[in-house]
């Protein structure tokens, strides 16, 4: 955790459930993630969740979060990171707010949970682009020896999702070096996968398929070296993210938290489940697929 920041862990209880995550493994990332000069109290976020119109109250809750910033071909985007695992802008946290403070949200029917984009389409990626290339950019990684131990976890994890569905069309394929580190639509790799050594906020972060190119990074912080939570289980997780399956317990019982009304129930509610973190009674170590996810995951992309 950032030493300049409240954790959120620690915050959880007692906190509005859509500001706080039970573990932090953060969803994507190009550039670093920036610590706020001053951190944000149980105070600030509490008075943002009640108030989200107010914007004092907002902005100085947002300037202690975990930030990202990204580079669109010159223009400065900058994201919060959310519920451990999910980048936001200002207006989308802002909205995630409001949706809980009017409880919007339909009472959750199922799990595995997919990604609803904006239309109400699916996000998953369409059958034509379903290979997925990626770049290993070892350069930002503090040594040869860590790059490895994170190509080595990648490409566990990204081999258990192609063997749950080997007819669902989903492949992962290493890009070239030469392709470039940058994410394109048309050239260049899908996406790329990096280290933030300033990533103190989370283990590992990701994107949605339906994120633009310039989001669809995939970082990993200096915690994920150290933690006891397997690191293939964790890249599982966040590919799981990746191909479009929002968090497992969404909505869950209490000791988890709300995060917003943005998917679709494939299977019944699993705690056990990949995309489950370490909260409610639920989540393992190990963030293995059971049988549920592995039928989710049929369903969403069988056609």
């Amino acid at each position: 955790m950032g030493a300049n920041r409240v954790s959120q862990v620690a915050l959880k209880h007692g906190l509005p459930a859509a500001v706080v995550g039970a573990l932090l493994f953060a969803a994507a990332g190009n550039g670093s993630a920036q610590n706020p000069p001053q951190k944000a109290s149980k105070a600030d976020l509490t008075a943002a969740d009640q108030n989200p119109i107010d914007t004092a109250a907002l902005n100085k809750m947002l300037a202690g979060l975990p930030q990202v910033t990204f580079d669109d071909e010159g223009t400065e985007r900058r994201y919060y990171v959310w519920e451990g695992d999910m980048l936001l802008g200002r207006d989308e946290v802002q909205a995630m707010l409001f949706a809980h403070r009017s409880l919007q949200a339909p009472a959750r029917q199922g799990e595995l949970l997919l990604q609803v984009r904006p239309d109400g389409r699916p996000g998953v990626w369409a059958r034509p682009k379903r290979t997925l290339t990626y770049s290993i950019d070892c350069r930002t990684f503090e040594s040869a020896d860590n790059c490895r131990i994170a190509e080595q976890a990648f490409t566990k994890a990204a081999r258990d999702w192609e063997n749950v569905c080997p007819t669902c069309g989903v492949h992962f394929r290493k890009a070239p070096a030469t392709a470039g580190y940058r994410p394109k639509d048309g050239s260049g790799p899908t996406f790329v996968v990096r280290y933030d050594p300033e990533g103190y906020d989370y283990l590992a972060i990701a994107f949605f398929a339906n994120d633009p190119a310039f989001k669809r990074y995939l970082g990993v912080g200096p915690d994920f070296f150290t933690t006891d939570i397997s690191r293939d289980g964790i890249l599982r997780h966040e590919l799981g993210h990746v191909l479009g399956y929002r968090h497992e317990h969404n909505r869950a019982p209490a000791g988890c938290y709300f995060e917003d009304n943005q998917w679709r129930a494939l299977t019944p509610y699993d705690p056990k489940s990949v995309m489950h973190y370490l909260c409610g009674a639920g989540g393992t170590m190990q963030m293995v697929f059971t049988a549920s996810d592995r039928a989710g995951h049929r369903t969403a992309y069988g056609a």
